[in-house]
């Protein structure tokens, strides 16, 4: 088998965004983890991971399991039970009240009301300072119809970029513009989790839903791992069950 290692993106790849990933994800996603190390990248805070994905999961033995949340400025392992952080980039409150302002800036010259939303349309992740366009806690469908072309946040991205250059500024999500120390993006992450895990690049496999140019999964490919561009959580699921069937097929000839 030529991976040892899948990388995920989380928000429309394992899940719906915000939401949890189906029972069956859930159950294949253990069943990966018996054959494959996995880790997931995201924009979402540690705490989200934990709610959205983790808590969902069967298993009892996560030790496979790496999470890279706020794109990769923070990572976490399983490790004797628990979570272990293995390092985490804080923002101090200077930089941050630099990052509101900017994205309050934009938001006005964008004419973005700061009101009606479904919970904060600016988040402070610690890490990462993250915009939501119609609010953080919005559901899907109201995400949906909220700057479907990206259009808007990426007018939003470049007043922000140009007010704080010295920071990483990705339109991210399906409504949210991330802002992170400069050098956080998911390419970042995938040569950490390399670090961590003393692996080859050409192990990795990374499956995405925005691998495309301009899509916040399209740094993946600096790094030279083999990419997959997937439409949804279910498409995931299936390329997952075709890695697992190849490599239990592997292992039974071996053993034969």
């Amino acid at each position: 088998m030529k991976y040892s290692t899948l990388i995920f993106d989380l928000d429309g790849t394992l899940a719906p965004s915000k939401a949890r990933p189906s029972e069956s994800m859930c159950n294949t996603l253990c069943e990966a983890l018996k054959y494959f190390k996995i880790a997931v990248i995201s924009g979402a805070r540690f705490e989200q991971f934990q709610e959205q994905l983790v808590a969902h999961l069967p298993c009892i033995d996560l030790s496979n399991l790496m999470l890279a949340p706020t794109n990769g400025s923070a990572i976490y392992s399983f490790t004797k039970g628990e979570w272990q952080c293995l390092e985490k980039n804080i923002l101090i409150e200077e930089d941050k009240e630099r990052i509101f302002i900017a994205i309050k800036k934009a938001m006005a010259e964008c004419d973005i009301a700061p009101d009606d939303t479904y919970g904060p349309q600016i988040d402070d992740r610690e890490t990462q300072i993250t915009f939501s366009g119609c609010g953080s806690i919005a559901p899907i469908s109201i995400k949906e119809s909220w700057d479907a072309d990206a259009s808007l946040r990426i007018k939003m991205a470049n007043i922000i970029k140009e007010q704080i250059p010295e920071f990483e500024v990705r339109v991210g999500g399906m409504t949210s513009i991330d802002v992170t120390a400069k050098g956080f993006d998911k390419a970042s992450a995938i040569i950490k989790i390399e670090k961590y895990l003393n692996i080859k690049t050409e192990e990795i496999l990374f499956m995405g839903d925005a691998l495309f140019q301009g899509g916040n999964d399209e740094p993946a490919k600096r790094t030279g791992v083999d990419t997959l561009q997937v439409k949804n959580p279910e498409e995931t699921e299936e390329k997952i069950k075709e890695l697992l069937s190849s490599v239990i097929a592997v292992k039974t000839a071996i053993q034969s």
